[in-house]
């Protein structure tokens, strides 16, 4: 059933073709990104989940309509 539907869609194919095209280019680019990122980075960005940030706990808990 799935086979005959998407036979009856015209153009298909290039729908099928350019989500491939898409797909692999933006794993090309993330894989670029994070080759070139430098190790402190990604290690700065593993670490964010885990900190205590005062300053935006701060900032949530006091009032700034003064």
């Amino acid at each position: 059933m799935t086979k005959n539907v998407l036979q009856s869609i015209a153009g298909a194919d290039v729908f099928a073709i350019f989500s491939l095209l898409l797909f692999v280019a933006v794993f090309v680019l993330m894989l670029f990104f994070v080759m070139r990122s430098s190790k402190q980075y990604i290690n700065r960005m593993a670490a964010l989940p885990l900190e205590d940030d005062e300053i935006l706990t701060n900032a949530l808990t006091t009032d700034n309509t003064k």
